[in-house]
């Protein structure tokens, strides 16, 4: 017995000072493959003995006789006890990367070295920092290279004080030198450790091995407010021609709606299949037809997702079981980086894409909750535009105070906002508002980019947020120039302000045909000069096409009408179309585009109501105020001013409209020179047709050859429904 027990020991201390690696670097006693040899593993090469589970030679067979027996875990067991130092390194690398030399169990160290040796067309060392056990620094004295493929590094201790426990003995950055599937050993040599009484310490030295990959990334924006994609990224892979993967989230904050193809430098990556392998977890498998092969960088899929939680949840998008196969059907080395999103607000700019004078620019919020304050930085480009004033913001009704805002330079201003006390506020609208000046010219571009900002709730946690750009760019204003009310044939003049250097352009004009329809477009003029019209066509029946240029590169700068376009009326009293001008471009001699506003127009088919007046009066006369053409008038009323110097009112009398008298309800003198007149029909009853509202009764009080004015304003026609009835009042002059 005493025989066998020595027996043991030996082979004990040969497998603790003499245990070779396997050919794929798995340490032998190492059973479970963690990088280092414990009790867990003990009990599994147990478990192997018995028959509890399937042996692993290549792992637990420490004793090398080919089986794994009792032996053998009693064999690791003694390993347990022994200071290991162990190469850990990822076994996948896509970049630069650090490898740490990790120690267990040392006891009193107080100094060490060790060489360690790589391949340095795969891989190459680029520094050696120092390492830490339990707490206390090991720090490395030297390092330097002993040749192009290995380093030596020592490490010491400072006194006489040795240090125990487990960590890292030095810590080694690399770089990628190599290409894709390339490998190198990372083989820890020659090693010795010191305690402090200068004595070596036993260790069991073990190696590892990296490969180069392709770095797969999960790309999702940062902070979501909305549906969101996700795209799987991959670079610089060579003939891909498949792979899956699984991809883990939070379904209370993020749930995905749909895969799609991705695409590889303008190949594309068909969708093989995808599926919920459980609610929090999907699969997805992609595969080139047949044996074909994408080399690149780009996507293997596009993810979309709906937003399923509250603000400021967060949720990792964990991609894991990876595997991407070359044409071969060989693995391709690859790293897997997961993402992370959180369910936030969208911050915007909102200002004009185009502004022809002075202008506000809003910050707007969407759906916050409990905001409670917040600061940003505005940038722009201040010889195009520039800051004047910033002002309180206002969410769903409540006002959002402007603590203060400062200019930081001369581009940018610092806008700080914040409720009173611990207040906060929900919902939507601007957290504050800015005024700018034009300081540029025609065509000049800013952006204005919002940058570091923040949001702060009730509890003084930050509110993700996503924070969008605007461009203001300075352009002309392009108006349309129509009555407000037309009784007959009309022209709309196409007006333009500033302009600099116009070639040419042209718009859409669209109109509701039962109403208005055009019947000629002719040539405009800008200060004097003719802009030519080229062509214009009806696109449909409601809508123009008009072109217009000036000859060769000619250009025109002013203010003036770019077109003339002549409408008649096709619709009845009180009737409404909009000008709407659209699709409109401006081109100068450079045929540049030049920035513009559109602006719409409206015109309403109304009735005329004319004073009436003989030209030349002496002594007393009557004024009419004339009306055409009217519709169900059931009443209304006017002021007339004039002079009373030259004529002055002595009365007012009812009107008649195709013999229906229509009642004076009342008159009287506003000031010595303005009458103001009401009238109506009894009831709801209206009067249609041409006539009169009223006869005004006028003294003469002037001189021969004096003048006045009779002013008819403040005017307003109703029909039978209470509506009001377009028009346009027309004034007159007598002369004494």
């Amino acid at each position: 017995m005493k025989m066998k027990y020595i027996l043991y020991c030996a082979l004990i201390a040969l497998a603790v000072f003499s245990a070779p690696a396997s050919a794929d670097y798995n340490i032998v006693g190492d059973v479970n493959n963690d990088g280092r040899i414990t009790t867990a593993d003990s009990l599994l090469a147990l478990q192997m003995s018995v028959g509890s589970i399937a042996p692993d030679p290549e792992s637990a067979d420490v004793n090398g006789d080919g089986r794994v027996n009792s032996l053998d875990a009693l064999m690791i067991l003694a390993m347990v006890q022994t200071t290991q130092v162990c190469v850990n390194a990822p076994e996948v690398v896509s970049g630069a990367f650090d490898v740490t030399i990790d120690i267990y169990n040392v006891v009193d160290l107080d100094s060490g070295q060790f060489d360690l040796s790589f391949d340095s067309s795969v891989v190459n060392v680029t520094g050696v920092c120092d390492g830490n056990i339990d707490g206390a620094t090991v720090p490395v004295d030297s390092w330097s290279f002993a040749d192009a493929d290995t380093i030596r590094v020592l490490f010491n201790l400072p006194g006489t004080t040795g240090v125990s426990g487990s960590g890292q003995i030095a810590t080694i950055s690399f770089e990628i030198t190599g290409a894709a599937k390339d490998t190198s050993v990372l083989d820890i040599s020659d090693g010795l450790l010191v305690d402090s009484k200068s004595n070596e310490t036993s260790a069991l030295w073990n190696d590892c091995e990296v490969a180069i990959g392709v770095p797969v990334t999960v790309n999702a924006p940062e902070v979501a407010t909305d549906a969101f994609n996700a795209t799987i990224e991959i670079e610089n892979v060579v003939s891909m021609n498949g792979g899956q993967f699984d991809l883990s989230f939070d379904s209370s904050v993020v749930n995905v709606t749909g895969v799609y193809d991705g695409s590889i430098d303008g190949t594309a990556v068909p969708l093989v299949d995808w599926r919920f392998m459980d609610s929090d977890t999907i699969r997805v498998l992609f595969k080139l037809s047949g044996a074909d092969a994408v080399s690149g960088s780009g996507s293997v899929t596009t993810i979309g997702f709906a937003i399923t939680g509250s603000q400021g949840d967060i949720s990792v998008l964990d991609i894991s079981d990876g595997l991407l196969v070359d044409i071969n059907a060989d693995e391709i080395p690859a790293t897997w980086t997961d993402d992370e999103v959180s369910t936030g607000v969208a911050v915007t700019v909102n200002a004009p894409e185009v502004a022809t004078d002075a202008f506000n620019a809003t910050i707007e919020i969407e759906n916050v909750v409990s905001m409670n304050g917040g600061q940003f930085d505005l940038s722009f480009d201040s010889s195009v535009v520039n800051v004047t004033d910033v002002s309180a913001g206002s969410i769903d009704g409540t006002t959002v105070p402007l603590l203060n805002w400062t200019f930081m330079d001369s581009d940018t201003i610092r806008v700080l906002f914040k409720l009173a006390g611990a207040d906060g506020v929900s919902g939507s609208g601007y957290v504050t508002k800015i005024d700018f000046e034009i300081t540029g010219s025609q065509g000049d571009t800013s952006v204005l980019d919002i940058s570091d900002g923040n949001l702060a709730d009730t509890n003084a946690d930050e509110i993700p947020a996503t924070w969008a750009d605007a461009s203001v760019s300075i352009g002309v204003p392009v108006t349309v120039n129509a009555p407000e009310v037309a009784t007959g044939a009309f022209t709309a003049t196409i007006e333009i302000e500033n302009v600099a250097s116009m070639n040419g352009g042209q718009f859409d004009l669209s109109f509701d045909s039962s109403v208005v329809n055009v019947t000629d477009v002719s040539a405009g003029s800008i200060d004097g000069t003719t802009v030519p019209l080229l062509n214009w066509t009806f696109m449909d029946s409601d809508t123009i096409r008009v072109l217009f240029k000036l000859a060769g590169a000619d250009g025109v700068s002013g203010s003036g009408y770019v077109t003339k376009i002549d409408f008649e009326i096709t619709g009845s009293q009180g009737d409404t179309s909009v000008l709407d001008i659209s699709d409109g471009n401006l081109a100068d001699t450079n045929a540049d585009e030049i920035p513009a506003t559109w602006a719409d127009a409206s015109v309403s088919t109304g009735v005329a109501v004319t004073v009436n007046a003989p030209e030349v009066v002496s002594g007393a006369f009557d004024a009419t105020v004339d009306i055409e053409n009217v519709v169900d008038m059931n009443g209304g009323q006017f002021d007339l001013s004039f002079d009373s110097s030259v004529v002055n009112v002595v009365d007012v009398s009812a009107g008649s409209i195709d013999g229906t008298t229509v009642p004076l309800v009342d008159w009287r003198l506003m000031d010595a020179d303005t009458v103001r007149v009401l009238f109506k029909l009894s009831g709801v009853n209206g009067a249609s047709g041409s006539g009169s509202v009223a006869t005004i009764e006028f003294a003469v009080t002037g001189s021969s050859g004096d003048t006045s004015v009779l002013d008819i304003f403040d005017g307003a026609l109703s029909d039978i429904n209470a509506d009001e009835i377009p028009a346009v009042w027309i004034d007159d002059e007598v002369t004494v």
